[in-house]
């Protein structure tokens, strides 16, 4: 499971409240050294470390958290 507030993936959502949020949590993090990124990315991120492909469950915060399962 990862869950963090991802940046919006479209121009539309950036332009929401949570879009303006974020974009503010982001410029913090990126002076940080660190930064956030989109939901498909994060997706990816579980791709390349061979995990199956995670279910996105948006929660009432913004965020977002992944979760994949791997057989037993």
């Amino acid at each position: 499971i990862s869950l963090d507030w991802p940046l919006p993936s479209e121009d539309e959502e950036a332009r929401t409240d949570y879009g303006r949020l974020v974009a503010g949590v982001h410029l913090d993090e990126l002076l940080a050294g660190t930064g956030l990124a989109t939901r498909e990315t994060v997706t990816g991120w579980f791709a390349a470390a061979g995990l199956p492909e995670p279910r996105l469950l948006e929660l009432p915060s913004g965020a977002t958290a992944w979760v994949a399962e791997r057989e037993p």
